[in-house]
């Protein structure tokens, strides 16, 4: 049996996560849908939607569950094959990581709340508004069924490489303005915060249940951009928020607050929410911004 295996090793998350245990000597595999990569050793096809390939994949003590289909449009549009990816792959790799003696850490998502509340304990009852929300509500009842298995609910993760970002950035450094919104909430946190989150909890062969790790407060989409901004050393006036009814946008549900309690994943790690400006500094450093 091996030591770790990552369900959607081509996905932001997963490709770090598969970097770090390689960088630690560690004995994983990981799976991905793109066919010529897996001839690679420790690469094994899977496709989440229709599950071909689920009775190929190894064994392991640990199984991270990285890839879904996040897309709350698409999720809203297609909820069918949504759901098969979200809601029924979950489930059926829970039944088999149980029967060969392992674990899943399903990612999740502060979708599975309405976000009425900051910083929400990981105890509240399930309330979520979209499509998206309600599979993975869904999927982390079906996962925690088996009480060895840990939730990870994680903030909005950021990274250089997301559209959203390299247009603001291409934007920004060609002395054009962006229009970013002042009323979409998320609790941001780097890539590598989570990366080091998830080495913690599958060194932990205790930890189950749920966790919770977002930035220890709300922030704005023109926060994020003023951030930028000042990264870059532009104009803070080249910042110019609007809000989401002037932008001529409906959507499903726009939360009050994205904050989730990391009271559990505090006591089972040493870790908890990073402060703010420290989730920021990882994401929109020189370097992260390719300068």
């Amino acid at each position: 049996m091996i030591d770790v295996l990552v369900i959607g090793g081509d996905g932001l998350i997963g490709a770090a996560l598969g970097r770090e245990l390689s960088r630690r000597g560690a004995h994983f595999a990981e799976t991905s849908r793109r066919r010529e990569k897996c001839g690679l050793p420790g690469v094994y096809f899977l496709d989440l939607e229709t599950l071909v390939g689920l009775d190929d994949i190894p064994p392991a003590r640990t199984v991270v569950l990285c890839a879904a289909e996040t897309n709350l449009k698409r999720c809203a549009e297609n909820p069918e094959r949504s759901s098969a990816i979200n809601v029924n792959a979950p489930a059926r790799l829970a039944d088999r990581v149980q029967s060969h003696g392992g674990r899943l850490l399903l990612l999740s998502t502060s979708a599975v709340l309405d976000g009425s509340i900051a910083k929400s304990p990981e105890d509240t009852p399930y309330s979520p508004m979209t499509v998206y929300g309600q599979q993975k509500a869904l999927a982390e009842r079906a996962v925690l069924h088996d009480g060895s298995n840990l939730v990870v609910r994680i903030g909005k993760v950021l990274h250089r490489q997301q559209t959203l970002l390299a247009g603001w950035k291409e934007s920004l450094t060609s002395g054009q303005s962006i229009r970013p919104f002042s009323d979409l909430i998320v609790a941001p946190v780097g890539v590598h915060a989570v990366v080091d989150i998830l080495m913690r909890l599958i060194d932990d062969q205790a930890a189950a249940g749920i966790y919770q790790f977002t930035s220890d407060r709300d922030a704005t989409y023109a926060d994020l951009a003023a951030q930028m901004a000042r990264v870059l050393n532009v104009q803070a006036s080249s910042v110019q928020p609007m809000t989401i009814e002037e932008a001529g946008i409906l959507l499903e549900h726009s939360p009050l607050h994205a904050t989730l309690s990391d009271k559990r994943l505090q006591a089972a790690t040493g870790v908890g929410a990073p402060a703010w400006e420290s989730a920021m500094a990882e994401i929109f450093t020189a370097e992260e911004l390719g300068q």
